[in-house]
């Protein structure tokens, strides 16, 4: 294990047999995740030497974050199955402030990568560095790799009771449940998108059909952003109304793509803002992208007569200039929708 510096300058000078050092400089990388849990903080000075190391040797910013978040996902999944199941609570407490310790350390390696990056970038410009470390990804064998998912539950009457002991039968025996305020939010190991899927529909069926389930895969981009990812798309499928379901970001492609893309989310934010402040046109919206389009049914729906839905809609093209009574019109306003949920 590379314990000093030392250490990674021997590595760095004896780069050719680079496969005699991979094992070494991934346990040494996995011993300052160790360390950082133990001490309840990254050790900031050591991980940004390390980092400058990686950098001059024309390391991957992706490949480190893999090998942390390969490592403090152990950690984390070690102090959920060392909590006893009578002490359920103070799981889903310790797991939480685990993923924030796992988030910092990972945002230390790469706050520790970016401060040379442009150094390195003018490096390789001039042919001085040595290019070796992107050329093989990290494997960890003494660290057994775990893959969680963060998950969120809601729906109408939800009996947030039954959720823990549902989870722990039907997901993961070890899972942290944090029901202590609003949506009931869950860390979970779960083998892949396919199986995931499949499980939390069981969960969903066991707790009614109205009940709706968001599901993300926690990855080395960030602990929370999954989290933040579920409620989004929870967000989403009820301002859409879309039938109660297992709901995954990977489902509303476009509208991620577009809330993501600053141009177009400012201009469909925009665009929709006047509808969305007036009541009448907002519910007759959303009416008529629940039903596809179908004014009759949305009509129905609303209560209204179908002349009076015709004004509304009309109302709506001269605000945003998209007619809801064409199919690209329609698409459109249903993205600016989405949108607008997505970052309310």
């Amino acid at each position: 294990m590379l314990h000093t510096s030392p250490d990674i300058d021997t590595a760095c000078r004896d780069i050719t047999p680079w496969a005699q050092h991979e094992e070494k400089i991934a346990l040494h990388v996995a011993n300052m995740c160790e360390r950082s849990f133990v001490a309840r903080r990254p050790p900031t000075s050591e991980i940004h030497d390390f980092c400058d190391w990686w950098m001059e040797n024309g390391g991957e910013l992706d490949i480190l974050l893999d090998v942390v978040h390969q490592t403090t996902s152990s950690l984390v999944r070690r102090t959920m199955v060392g909590t006893s199941r009578a002490d359920a609570h103070d799981r889903a407490a310790r797991a939480m402030a685990d993923i924030v310790l796992a988030d910092d350390i990972a945002a230390t390696f790469h706050e520790g990568c970016a401060r040379d990056r442009q150094q390195v970038v003018q490096n390789a410009q001039r042919g001085s560095h040595r290019n070796a470390v992107h050329r093989t990804a990290f494997s960890l064998p003494s660290v057994q790799r775990v893959d969680f998912c963060a998950i969120s539950i809601d729906g109408p009457e939800l009996d947030r009771a039954r959720i823990p002991s549902l989870v722990e039968l039907m997901v993961d025996s070890a899972a942290a449940v944090d029901l202590s305020s609003g949506r009931p939010r869950i860390l979970a190991t779960l083998a892949d998108n396919t199986s995931s899927v499949a499980t939390c529909e069981q969960v969903r069926t066991a707790l009614g059909p109205a009940t709706r389930i968001s599901v993300e895969p926690i990855t080395p981009k960030g602990w929370f952003r999954p989290f933040r990812d579920a409620d989004r798309v929870m967000n989403l499928a009820t301002a859409l109304n879309i039938e109660p379901g297992v709901h995954r970001a990977a489902d509303f492609p476009i509208e991620f793509a577009a809330a993501h893309t600053t141009v177009v989310r400012e201009h469909l934010v925009a665009v929709l803002a006047p509808v969305m402040t007036k009541d009448n046109l907002r519910t007759t919206l959303l009416s008529l992208v629940h039903f596809k389009g179908n004014r009759t049914r949305a009509a129905e729906a609303l209560a209204i007569h179908r002349s009076t839905i015709d004004y509304r809609l009309d109302c709506i093209k001269q605000i945003t200039g998209y007619s809801p009574l064409t199919l690209a019109g329609l698409n459109m306003l249903s993205i600016a929708l989405a949108v607008h949920t997505l970052t309310a």
